[in-house]
């Protein structure tokens, strides 16, 4: 549990206070924590898998009709992308599709840089369509979809 509650302590990863407009659940994950990396990716997904097991337990909403989950790429660096090894961006993409009891039913990547924009469009196109159909990119700090979904006094 120790390498956990460091994890925890990082600030990656946050459950707002508040529900998306269909009653889910929001986290959100802060991808500048990584810039530079305090614990190991392994640790903070585990962290993230916590949270998200930790919902499931506590909240039969979220349990029956997933979360929505916020990833800011606000104040990230590109470098912090050589911190990742392909085990941890299977293990990532597996905890999207489904892996965990508490499912991610809206995912949205906030401040894509523009130049990343078409990189993640195409990585988009090669998911299976349940999954691309949850995914939202945008470099926007808030845009149009996630406000139509959740309050924007909710949002950090």
């Amino acid at each position: 549990a120790r390498p956990l509650e460091a994890a925890l302590r990082v600030g990656m990863h946050w459950i707002l206070p508040g529900r998306d407009h269909l009653g889910r659940a929001v986290i959100t994950y802060r991808a500048a924590a990584l810039s530079p990396p305090t614990r190991p990716i392994a640790e903070l997904q585990q962290m993230l898998s916590l949270l998200l097991e930790r919902i499931t337990l506590n909240d039969p909403i979220s349990l029956r009709f997933g979360v929505t989950f916020v990833v800011d790429l606000r104040g990230a660096s590109l470098t912090a992308l050589k911190h990742f090894a392909l085990a941890d961006l299977r293990r990532g993409i597996d905890m999207l599709a489904d892996a965990f009891p508490c499912r991610l039913r809206a995912v949205y990547v906030l401040n894509l840089p523009r130049l990343l924009l078409p990189l993640a469009s195409l990585v988009k196109s090669c998911l299976p369509p349940k999954l691309r159909a949850r995914l939202h990119l945008s470099h926007h700090v808030h845009s149009p979809r996630l406000l139509a979904d959740v309050p924007a006094g909710l949002l950090p």
